[in-house]
C-alpha cells in the first residue's frame, strides 16, 4: 500500500467530512424534494471528486508511485503549407503525425482515460469499470446540465451508486 500524498489525503478526508455534514442536513424533517435534490447534487459532485482522486491513487499505487503513460493519441503537426496557386485556391497543408503520450501527472490526463487504463491493466473489473464510467458521466452531466438543462432530480440511490466506487477503490490503494 502506497500512502496517499498528504495534500490529496487531506483533501479527500475534508471532502468526505463535507459529505457527512450534507448527509446530516438531508435528514432534516420536512425537507422539500427540491432541497433534497440540491443536497444530493452537492453530495454527488463531491463524491465524484473523491472517486477521481482515488482512481489516480490506485494507478500511483499499482505503479509504485511512478508516472505511467495513461494513453497515447496521434497528433498532427503542421509541416508545410502548399501555395493556393498550385492547389487552385484550396488551402492545403502537409502534416506530420506524432504520437503524444499523456502521463498520469499531466494536466491533460482525463478521468475517462484513467478509468480505461485501470480496466486495461486489470486494476478494476469490467463491472467496476462500468461503475467508474457511471461516476464520470454523472459528474459530467452535473457540470454541463447546470448550464444547459433543468438541473434537478438527484437522489439517494444515485449517491449510493457513486459511493460504491469509493468503497471498492480504497482497498486497491
Amino acid at each position: 500500500m502506497i500512502p496517499l500524498e498528504t495534500n490529496r489525503l487531506n483533501n479527500v478526508a475534508r471532502i468526505l467530512g463535507d459529505i457527512s455534514v450534507l448527509a446530516v442536513h438531508l435528514k432534516t424533517p420536512g425537507l422539500s424534494n427540491t432541497a433534497k435534490s440540491a443536497y444530493y447534487r452537492a453530495v454527488i459532485i463531491l463524491a465524484c471528486t473523491v472517486v477521481e482522486a482515488l482512481v489516480y491513487e490506485v494507478i500511483k499505487a499499482k505503479n509504485s508511485g511512478g508516472n505511467p503513460v495513461i494513453c497515447s493519441k496521434k497528433e498532427f503537426r503542421h509541416k508545410q503549407s502548399i501555395s493556393s496557386t498550385i492547389t487552385g485556391g484550396v488551402s492545403l497543408v502537409i502534416c506530420e503525425p506524432r504520437q503524444m503520450d499523456t502521463l498520469l501527472e499531466d494536466s491533460t490526463c482525463k478521468f475517462q482515460d484513467m478509468n480505461k487504463f485501470c480496466k486495461d491493466n486489470g486494476y478494476v473489473t469490467a463491472k467496476e469499470f462500468e461503475r467508474l464510467n457511471y461516476v464520470r458521466t454523472k459528474r459530467n452531466n452535473i457540470h454541463v446540465q447546470g448550464i444547459q438543462n433543468r438541473d434537478r432530480g438527484y437522489t439517494k440511490q444515485q449517491f449510493k451508486l457513486i459511493f460504491e466506487a469509493i468503497l471498492f477503490l480504497i482497498p486497491k490503494i
